[in-house]
């Protein structure tokens, strides 16, 4: 979890059968949050190894750089990591979302279908509603889109489309009302399971309460 006096996030995520595809990493730099995730396709190694080349990779990146990138720097970076996956020839495919949460805004950008959600008192606004599904990062086609909006009191939440397809909508509005966000991650997470305990997929989820 990390705390400043502006956000607060927490991370959770359980796995199907063990495949276990999703990584993700909050990264804070000069009173910004840097949201990183990234979901390997096709349930094999070369998945995993392109979503963890994601989040490593773009840590790296933001050491480099030292701010919080904008949203088309985000989609420029995205494009350099869809030539540097396809170049490794141990990594398969992966989606990512990545955003910039700072007190001037939301900045981001994706590839996949992994998601964004920005849920205030008023509604949900899905941030990555434009993305593009299809050529993933990993196949040198990828098209990212970026995805900008003010930063308004609420609960960002990225993560998998194993969280959101299935997801409650009680359970994801708690997330906007819960001041305890670690307990509502998990709560919305959990929330997703089958009546057998089981899952359809991996869910994965980081939120981050703003203001």
């Amino acid at each position: 979890m990390a705390t400043d006096s502006v956000f607060l996030t927490g991370q959770y995520g359980v796995s199907a059968a063990g495949r276990g595809q999703d990584r993700a990493a909050v990264i804070e730099v000069a009173r910004s949050i840097m949201i990183v995730f990234a979901d390997g396709a096709g349930g094999v190694a070369g998945g995993v190894h392109a979503a963890e080349l994601v989040v490593e990779e773009t840590r790296g990146w933001i050491a480099a750089l030292q701010r919080a990138p904008d949203a088309d720097e985000w989609a420029r970076w995205l494009v350099r990591l869809d030539e540097r996956i396809l170049a490794d020839p141990l990594a398969g495919d992966a989606t990512a979302v990545c955003a910039s949460v700072t007190e001037q805004g939301i900045f981001g950008a994706s590839v996949g279908d992994s998601e964004a959600w920005l849920v205030t008192a008023s509604g949900v606004q899905v941030l990555t509603c434009r993305q593009r599904r299809k050529p993933l990062l990993g196949s040198g086609a990828a098209i990212p889109v970026s995805f900008t909006t003010p930063c308004i009191a609420g609960r960002l939440l990225i993560g998998s489309d194993g969280l959101f397809r299935f997801a409650r909508e009680e359970a994801v509005f708690r997330v906007a009302s819960d001041d305890n966000v670690q307990r509502a991650v998990r709560e919305l997470v959990e929330s997703v399971r089958l009546p057998s305990g089981e899952l359809w997929d991996d869910a994965t989820v980081v939120v981050c309460r703003i203001g």
